[in-house]
């Protein structure tokens, strides 16, 4: 979202170029807050990654992903 509102898309909130820095980061809080329950956000904060590819920066995710992934395509493969 704050690479839209530096970007100035037409259809986002800074659209006309107009929002101060402050402006933005109020803006930022707000969709964060509005967006994340605020059961889920200890536990976002505890664990993200600023890396977008990563699920909230748990290598361990990716492992039991690729783990499924390959007891799936084994049970494929012996049908």
């Amino acid at each position: 979202m704050g690479h839209f509102l530096d970007s100035k898309r037409k259809d986002h909130a800074n659209a006309d170029g107009k929002m101060t820095d402050a402006e933005k980061v109020a803006f930022l809080k707000k969709f964060e807050a509005d967006l994340i329950p605020p059961a889920d956000v200890a536990p976002w904060k505890r664990g993200a990654s600023n890396a977008g590819y990563h699920y909230l920066g748990c290598a361990k995710t990716f492992a039991l992903m690729g783990k499924a992934f390959a007891k799936a395509n084994l049970s494929m493969l012996q049908k």
